[in-house]
């Protein structure tokens, strides 16, 4: 072992609840959009930007099709 303490520090950061997170680190976006999956990818994101998607997911991906 390299003699570290085992036992993890105290982080100074609290965890936020999902309302706390949604207002203070995304700034409460009006506009959310989420793709359906498999059917959209760059258009997707060209038309969320471009008629105000305030927070926008990218579609799901198929892990059965890539092979890593």
């Amino acid at each position: 072992m390299s003699g570290a303490d085992p036992v993890p520090k105290q982080s100074h950061f609290r965890k936020l609840s999902g309302y706390d997170f949604y207002q203070d680190v995304l700034g409460t976006p009006k506009y959310v959009v989420a793709p359906m999956a498999d059917r959209s990818e760059l258009a997707w994101r060209i038309l969320s930007r471009r008629y105000g998607g305030q927070l926008v997911y990218t579609p799901m991906i198929n892990a059965k099709v890539h092979i890593f």
